[in-house]
């Protein structure tokens, strides 16, 4: 969790982070070697195929409602 502390001095570098993933998946048993490059490959061939934006604006959706003036209690 020291890569989300407040003081950046005080966070872990991103290949720190990087190790730390790599170890967690280790020890959960993942194959770190060949499922890497093709699960890379997949994603980048759906996001291809997609017409959808990453920041267009429907992925904001509007529920209709706006949220209550005040806090009522329980």
């Amino acid at each position: 969790m020291r890569c989300v502390a407040d003081s950046g001095d005080k966070r872990s570098t991103m290949d720190g982070v990087v190790k730390e993933i790599e170890n967690i998946m280790k020890l959960s048993g993942m194959n770190l070697s060949a499922d890497s490059k093709s699960t890379t490959a997949n994603y980048y061939e759906a996001s291809k195929s997609s017409s959808h934006h990453p920041s267009s604006n429907d992925v904001f959706g509007y529920s209709g409602s706006f949220p209550p003036s005040s806090i009522e209690p329980m």
